[in-house]
């Protein structure tokens, strides 16, 4: 299992527009950090400040700030300001990864699967719904296996399908004849 780092943060920037808390001409200073709560403080990588960026650039420079102070936080407090219990705040976060295949089963059929460690649904280790949001909008909220991040990849790539992993183009018997010719299964879109 392994954290999914920066390869959720096109998600994470969806989750942002679906959400209504950026649009695509967003704009955002990034300075290198952000501090949120009482005393949680993230950074970018090395603390680099990216400037002035837009969502389609803070996937591109890989802006852990943009993701956490916009997406991440700005839900959090959004949820909370509106009264819902933590436990329901960090649930609409996990609704997405869920869609998008993190942290349930590939139904890829491989014994001993795993649907992955979802940390951002323990609240005390995190510290609270807000550090669950902030830290997993960039990527250090859960691990999965890296069948789900594929699946979750390729499921960006084309649009919004889940795809049932498929390990075979066709199954034959010794003499060469197809015994099986599996369909490609779409799980959800």
């Amino acid at each position: 299992l392994v954290p999914p780092g920066s390869t959720i943060k096109p998600l994470t920037v969806l989750v942002g527009l679906q959400e209504g808390l950026i649009t695509p001409n967003t704009t955002y200073y990034d300075d290198g950090w952000f501090t949120f709560g009482r005393d949680g403080r993230i950074s970018n990588s090395g603390g680099y400040p990216n400037g002035n960026i837009d969502p389609s650039d803070a996937i591109a420079v890989s802006s852990n700030t943009f993701m956490a102070e916009l997406i991440g936080n700005a839900l959090f407090m959004r949820e909370f300001e509106a009264g819902k219990p933590s436990e329901q705040i960090v649930d609409i976060w996990d609704s997405y990864m869920v869609q998008f295949g993190l942290g349930v089963s590939t139904e890829s059929g491989l014994p001993m699967e795993t649907k992955g460690v979802k940390d951002y649904d323990d609240l005390d280790a995190m510290g609270s719904a807000q550090a669950s949001l902030v830290y997993s909008s960039f990527g250090q909220g859960a691990k999965y296996t890296t069948l789900q991040l594929a699946q979750y990849v390729t499921m960006l790539a084309n649009r919004g399908k889940r795809m049932k992993p498929q390990f075979v183009d066709r199954i034959v018997d010794p003499n060469n004849n197809v015994v099986e010719d599996p369909e490609p299964v779409v799980l959800n879109e």
